[in-house]
Formats: structure tokens, sequence, C-alpha cells
């Protein structure tokens, strides 16, 4: 195994090796355009995202003088403006796509931006207008190299200066989600020297930005004690200032979160030895993230309710949204479910979210839209709302039965075969999912077949010559004995033809919540297309 991981760990070196004999081959080269050197550069870019960082400590110190050295090359090359910018658009192509996972090395071009210039470099991508999936997903490339590497300066001030231009922007969605996956691994680092600099402001204002909810909070309460016992002994001037304003925020996070009993006492019983200041509360008196008074859009309505934008002839999609969301059964599942390793079903818990707790007057689905898009559903045009609830109440079972499936398999160990997942295990089923017989009888022998099957919506169709019906009428349409005959003959296992026959379905196991689908068309023959049925329906 030791000499598997030496040829592994000389690979990533011989990779960056020949990084740095591309850039010298560029320097030595004349006559090249702008735009294609900065093509060359922007290879250059995306490559440093597959160099991985070594472990062994002769392998680590080599890796460390070349990556200075490609630092210079790239800081000598990109003084040229049209080089700087092509090489910034590379990094946040590579940061935010959604298929990598590129390493801390590329967070080396970084160093080419003046401390001074953060803002404008943040200020650049914002208004290039990208999708809220690939912001979020390039600050939480960031976050996540900001947690593992301490040798880019500029890192902490960019990631802090990102959140701030997100936050001017309302992207406060991106933020919480942030906020949620990285609070405990950032707050874990202040204790170390060299990087609390970077990393201590970024906590700090995710921390008292969190004021909506205790989440961020509660994460990092395990290790406030030992955190806050490390930076009292180190006695540096560092970090007497954090120890300072962390024993305040703590104070003032435990007052805006009560209703707790219990989960503050040894954390009140620590603090108070650090001496609080006596206006410890002020701290909090900042911008909260999905904060009314600080909102610059327009509030929500009277109502209390939050509407969803309609993003081109998508009415189809919010309709069923909020639908799903007024599910109380639904809704309430999808919030407490920990299936965040799923993006849809992470999305769909993100806007639940903020649709039950953001004090906007409306939002925007963009990532729903693009994760749960039916094939064939052109953007700008109309499309049929039920169809879009049954493409996406299938992904989101299909996903969640996918990775329940592959954690239980995983978990098995000795063991011949496992029992799979039961139909009600995921969200959707559980809320949704009912079980209907069908039996089938030959009129020429006498024999029955029986069928059992899951289903999660009755598909309702208008008996002819009855108007406005009721929904109790139309459910005693689709269960009425069905007649099989001429070209809908039934075939019998017994008799071994067709035969005439007759179909019941019954329901055999109710869903928690009915989902009734309405077939307001009908086939013309006469016009030979399809016509829409003007009936109103009656609930009785």
């Amino acid at each position: 195994m030791a000499v598997k991981h030496k040829v592994v760990e000389s690979r990533e070196n011989d990779g960056l090796n020949l990084i740095i004999r591309a850039l010298q081959d560029i320097n030595i080269k004349t006559g090249m355009h702008a735009a294609e050197l900065g093509k060359l550069y922007e290879r250059v870019v995306l490559k440093l995202g597959e160099i991985e960082i070594p472990t062994a400590p002769e392998d680590y110190k080599k890796f460390m003088n070349d990556i200075e050295q490609v630092q210079e090359m790239f800081t000598k090359a990109c003084s040229k403006e049209e080089l700087f910018s092509a090489t910034l658009k590379a990094l946040y192509n590579g940061i935010s796509d959604l298929e990598r996972r590129p390493s801390p090395t590329m967070s080396i071009v970084l160093q080419l931006i003046d401390y001074k210039k953060i803002p404008f470099a943040v200020q650049w991508i914002l208004q290039n207008r990208y999708s809220e999936q690939s912001l979020e997903r390039a600050l939480l490339t960031l976050c996540n190299w900001l947690s593992k590497w301490m040798y880019t300066p500029n890192l902490g001030p960019l990631v802090l200066c990102f959140m701030q231009g997100l936050e001017a922007k309302q992207h406060d969605d991106i933020l919480i989600e942030v906020a949620r996956v990285y609070i405990e691994k950032l707050f874990k680092l202040v204790v170390l020297e060299s990087i609390r600099g970077s990393v201590g402001p970024v906590v700090l204002y995710i921390l008292e930005r969190m004021q909506h909810n205790p989440e961020a909070f509660h994460k990092i309460l395990p290790h406030i004690n030992s955190i806050l016992n490390s930076l009292y002994k180190q006695r540096s001037d560092s970090s007497q200032y954090y120890l300072h304003k962390f024993v305040n925020l703590f104070m003032a996070l435990m007052e805006h979160f009560p209703g707790h009993p219990g989960l503050y006492d040894d954390l009140n019983e620590t603090l108070e030895q650090y001496h609080p200041e006596k206006n410890y509360k002020e701290i909090l008196n900042c911008k909260s993230w999905l904060d009314i008074n600080n909102c610059t859009l327009t509030i929500r309505s009277s109502s209390g309710k939050v509407g969803l934008n309609n993003l081109g002839n998508t009415c189809y999609m919010n309709s069923v949204l909020q639908a799903l969301y007024m599910t109380k059964l639904f809704r309430n599942s999808v919030l407490q479910s920990s299936r965040d390793t799923m993006p849809l079903f992470s999305k769909l818990q993100a806007l639940f979210a903020l649709l039950q707790f953001s004090q906007r007057c409306s939002l925007s689905p963009n990532d729903i839209l693009n994760l749960a898009r039916p094939p064939g559903f052109q953007p700008g045009h109309q499309h049929d709302s039920s169809e879009f609830l049954g493409y996406l109440l299938d992904i989101l079972h299909e996903q969640e039965h996918s990775i329940y499936s592959s954690s239980i398999g995983n978990s098995i160990v000795n063991i011949g075969s496992s029992s799979g997942m039961s139909s009600d295990s995921t969200v959707v089923q559980g809320s949704f999912g009912g079980r209907i017989l069908t039996v089938s009888r030959c009129d020429v022998c006498g024999l029955q077949s029986e069928r059992t099957d899951s289903f999660r919506e009755l598909q309702l169709s208008f008996p002819n010559n009855c108007m406005d019906p009721s929904v109790q009428t139309l459910l005693n349409y689709y269960l009425q004995p069905e007649r099989l005959c001429g070209d809908n003959q039934y075939h019998c296992d017994t008799c071994k033809r067709l035969t005439d026959g007759e179909r019941v379905s019954r329901i055999v196991e109710k869903p928690r919540r009915l989902i009734l689908t309405l077939k307001h068309f009908r086939y013309d023959p006469v016009s030979q297309q399809r016509t829409k049925l003007l009936q109103r329906v009656k609930l009785d």
C-alpha cells in the first residue's frame, strides 16, 4: 500500500510539473494573440483544479515549492487586463461547475486579485447573471477550500465579500444553505493562529446573520467550550479579540433563541467565566438573513403568504409547488427529512423553508425548474400542471428510493438477502401512496384474476351526458365495473383466448392525501382532435 500511495502522489507532482512546463513554454513563445493566450491560461487554471494535495512530507514540501513557482508565473503573465479577465472567468467556471470538485490548488489564482480589488471581482461575478445553482456551487467550493487550505490569504476575504454580495442581491437561501453545511468546520479552525484572520470574520458573519433559525448556533455548541479555552490559553492579540467577540455573541444568541431547556446550561456557566460585556446584545444589531426590516423587496402580502414568480408561462409549476407546500403532511415530511444528498429534494426543502419563513413578497423557483423540467417541456410555453406534478413526484420518489436502497445495501454484513424498501418508505409514497386491487373475470369460465398496484393519483373521466358532476360522481364512475368486450376483450389463461369479461377496481389501501386529476379533454371523432370539456365539478 505504501508503494501505491507513493506512485499516486508522484503522479500528482507530475501534473504540477506539466503545468510549470506549459507556463514556461507560453512565456518563451512570442507573437501569440491575446485570445489564444487567454484560452491557454483557462486550460491551465482548470488543470490546477485536478491536482490533489499530497500527504507525504517529502512530496508536500516539493509540492509547495512548485505551487509558489506557478503562482509567480501567473502573477507575471496576468499583468495584462485581458489575461487577468480570462483567468478569473476560468476560475469561476471551475468553482461553479456542478460536475467537478476542484482541488484547493486552484485557489492560488486568487493571489492575482489585489486585496482592494476583491469587491470588484465579486461585483463582476454577480453582474454576469449566473444562475442561483451556479452561485451556490461557487460559494460551497470556496468554503470547502477555506476549510482545508491555509496558503491563499485572499481566500477568506473573498468568501466574506462574496457572501456580502449575495446578501445584497437577496440570495439568502444560498447563504443559509452554505452556512448550514460549513459553519461547524470553519468554527473549529478558529483555534489556528495562521488562518484565524481569514476564517474568523466569516464565522462571525454567519453567526450574526443567522438570526432567523438556531441551526448554525446549535451545530457549534459541542465545540464552543474547547474553542474558547484554546483561545484563552494562546494569549495573542488575535485570540483575545475573537475570544471577546465570541463570548458576547454567544450570550446574545442564547437569549435570542430561547425555549431550549437545559441546552445552554453548560455554555452559560462557561461564558460567565470570561466576563461578557453588559451591552452584549448590541452585537446582533445588524442585518439578519430573511429579516423583513432589512429586505429591499416588497414585503409579503397581508395574507401572510409568499408567492412564486412567473418565470415565463410557469404557472403549471408554481401552482403545483404551492399546492404541495399547502399539503401539511408532505410539507412537514420534506422539512424534517435529512435527505440532503439529493439535489432536487434539497432544493424543494429550501423552497418550502423560505415559503414558510421568508418575509419576501415572492420567490423565484429557478432551481426547481432546472432540476425537474419534464422532457418535452419547452421554456416559455404553457404546459399541463398534472403532468409536471407526476414527473416531479416520480423523480423525488426514485431519488429517495435509490439513496435509501444504497444505504441499506451497504450496511448489510454477512446477510444473504435484504427485504428492500417498503412502499411507504419515501416521503412521496408515505404522503400520497395508496394501493388499488383490480379483479378481472372471464364470462366464459368464470375465472378471476387479481392484481394489486400502487398509485399516487386517480385520473377521473367525465361520464357522457352528465352536466356539472360532483367529485363523488366522478369517483363512482371511475370505480364502476368495466365491460371487457369488442376490441377490449379479456385474455383468459384458462380458455387460452380472448373472451368477454368484466373488470372491477377497488381501493384497498387509501392514501393519506388523495390526488385527483380531472381529464378535461376528450377525443372528438368528428373533428379528429382533442376537445376541452368546460364542465364544472362540484365539491360535495
